[in-house]
């Protein structure tokens, strides 16, 4: 209890000297001077108490000169004791004040030290108490059970984080699931070798897989009993998100192992029909063999345009060019393109439409690849002779568009997963062709025009129903334009038309020019960018289509250089490249192209363009393709 300043236990000392003095003149007239010294030993205790011994014996001279100097006869003198009592009297102060000075200050020093410990027992307990909070917090963030246990594997402490799982769950956990067997061994291997153990448990509920991880270790007792301390971890999210990656490695290697199936077998195709072009001089066996190669390319150029759709979908950089348009025009275009491949497959058509106009608004192509993708799916999951319908009908304010088929149908366990990425109704050695994103991108492609897609199959063998939902538009106050069917004609390119074709690929080169040749153009070709700046330099060409993946200079690089030697004159510049990321289209028109279209190039849309291009200035642009 003794101050911790020490200015500030002599200040103390003395103020209690003068109460004490202050005391005695008030009450010495009142007792006709009797016991002079006894208001000094209650500031001698407080001096004890307050300041320590040294202030407080100082207390104890000063009140002895005090009563010496004021209260002895005669009072003045330095010295006034004529008798013998008195000097009995101030000995009897001077030893019973100091040796109350020494005890109250050893008090105070006691008080003192037991306040501190207080203070540093609240303190700790108070960090207990935090340490303890902050472990529970971590235990239950974590979702860590805490325990103790003997050396026979029962839990001496325990610690679970409430509501972290059902109760059941941590009960079969803790006190005798089948996998307990795992942790009394562990407990015994702890106990012999004193090294921590680590170990995995599963614990099954509602169908769901609760996965666990411990870890003890040994901590003797004060007695040398043994005593181990653990923790257990739920690890359940780790342990789906291993499994989801492993799902998605498979699935990767089912689709690689599937998307070079599917580009090999319209190749096979392909190279037969090239042997009978060489070796039948008959017109009809060319003409067959001219269906297969175009039948055949179309398959793969859709296949890559599927791939390089989900990718933008990925990205969430595709774009919808929306308009309000009759979704009838969109089936009945769409029905007639897929006629083909469901005739083939014996597969009758039946088109079903209100008759008055169902408007919405949306992409038509996009609109017209989700129900080709559908038909596609029904021609290739439909064998033998059959039937696939198209329907069109309006519920309240949704626009409801079906496509149902006689095909095999979809069994139930996978109707919830055949929207999902790379999903494979039948993935053996005879299943239909296809990479398994054709649904997932009906799927995007409906959710982008703010819509739904589902799928109701009955048993096996009754076929299978998509249906499609999209929000219905106000009527415009024009009709729409029905979009340009498939097939349309081949724009005729304005004869004599001075083009070069530069590509490293030399097929692609010669069979470029060769179509561009029958087309009446005066044609060019270059294999690399050096030959192309050559061949510009030679005849000035009106129309130049460059590849930018050259084994010289890059495309760009080479068309900077030909908008330099232009100077000026007409020079339509056109990018015909494998890549089309919106990247891609903007490094091509910082180098100056008019244009970029993404290979494949069917020749009627590419004829198409140069046409506008001819009659449009340099730098205007053209909607991509």
């Amino acid at each position: 209890m003794v101050l911790e300043r020490r200015w500030l236990r002599w200040l103390v000392a003395a103020a209690v000297f003068l109460a004490a003095f202050g005391t005695n003149v008030v009450l010495q007239p009142l007792l006709d001077g009797r016991a002079p010294l006894l208001p000094f030993f209650p500031a001698l205790v407080i001096a004890g108490l307050f300041s320590g011994v040294r202030p407080a014996l100082a207390v104890v001279a000063a009140s002895s000169l005090a009563v010496l100097d004021y209260w002895i006869e005669p009072v003045g003198q330095i010295w006034p004791i004529r008798h013998v009592s008195d000097a009995i009297l101030i000995a009897f102060f001077l030893i019973a004040g100091s040796l109350v000075a020494v005890v109250s200050s050893w008090v105070g020093d006691l008080m003192r030290r037991e306040r501190l410990a207080r203070r540093q027992l609240d303190s700790a307990l108070r960090a207990s108490r935090d340490t303890e909070e902050r472990l529970h917090l971590a235990l239950q963030s974590g979702r860590v059970i805490a325990w103790e246990c003997d050396r026979d594997g029962q839990p001496t402490w325990l610690y679970v984080p409430p509501g972290a799982w059902p109760q059941d769950v941590v009960d079969r956990l803790l006190r005798g699931d089948a996998s307990r067997g795992v942790f009394v061994e562990a407990v015994q291997a702890a106990c012999a070798t004193g090294q921590t153990q680590t170990f995995a448990e599963q614990v099954e509920r509602d169908g769901r897989a609760y996965h666990f991880l411990t870890s003890m270790r040994p901590a003797p007792q004060l007695d040398g009993s043994p005593r181990l301390l653990g923790a257990t971890a739920d690890v359940t999210e780790l342990a789906e998100a291993q499994a989801g990656l492993r799902e998605e490695a498979r699935r990767k290697d089912a689709f690689l192992a599937t998307l070079a199936h599917e580009l090999r077998n319209p190749m096979a195709p392909i190279r037969y029909a090239m042997a009978i072009l060489r070796q039948a001089p008959q017109a009809p066996q060319r003409e067959r063999a001219l269906d297969i190669i175009s039948r055949q390319s179309a398959h793969m150029a859709r296949l890559l345009d599927d791939l390089l759709d989900i990718s933008r979908i990925t990205r969430d950089v595709i774009k919808l060019h929306t308009e309000v348009l009759d979704l009838r025009a969109v089936a009945s275009q769409a029905l007639d393109a897929a006629a083909l491949p469901l005739a083939e497959r014996e597969q009758a058509t039946g088109l079903v439409l209100p008759p008055e106009p169902v408007w919405v608004t949306g992409d038509a192509t996009r609109l017209q690849q989700v129900l080709g993708n559908l038909l596609d799916n029904a021609a290739k999951f439909s064998t033998g002779p059959g039937q696939v319908g198209v329907q069109l009908e309006v519920e309240a304010d949704t626009a409801v568009l079906s496509v149902s088929d006689t095909g095999r149908g979809i069994p139930a366990p996978l109707r919830g997963r055949v929207f999902d990425m790379f999903a494979r109704v039948d993935s053996s050695e005879h299943a239909p062709s296809g990479l398994g994103i054709g649904l997932a991108l009906c799927r995007r492609l409906v959710e982008l025009h703010g819509g739904t897609i589902d799928v109701a199959s009955g048993p096996a063998g009754l076929g299978s129903r998509f249906t499609v939902r999209l929000p219905l538009a106000p009527a415009p106050q024009a009709p729409a334009p029905a979009p340009a069917p498939p097939g349309a004609a081949v724009t005729a390119l304005p004869a004599g038309t001075p083009v070069l074709v530069v590509d490293d690929n030399v097929d692609a080169a010669h069979s470029l020019a060769e179509s561009l040749r029958h087309a009446g153009c005066a044609v060019a070709v270059a294999f690399d960018g050096a030959q192309a700046l050559q061949r510009y330099a030679q005849a000035r060409q009106r129309v130049v289509l460059l590849d930018i993946g050259l084994p010289d200079l890059s495309g760009l690089e080479v068309a900077r250089r030909l908008r330099q030697q232009a100077a000026g004159a007409p020079l339509a510049l056109i990018a015909i490249s494998g890549w089309g990321q919106p990247s891609d289209r903007e490094a091509t028109t910082r180098a100056g192209f008019d244009d970029h279209l993404v290979k494949p190039v069917e020749f009627g849309a590419l004829a198409a363009r140069i046409v506008q291009r001819l009659h449009q200035p340099h730098g205007e642009p053209l909607p991509h393709r």
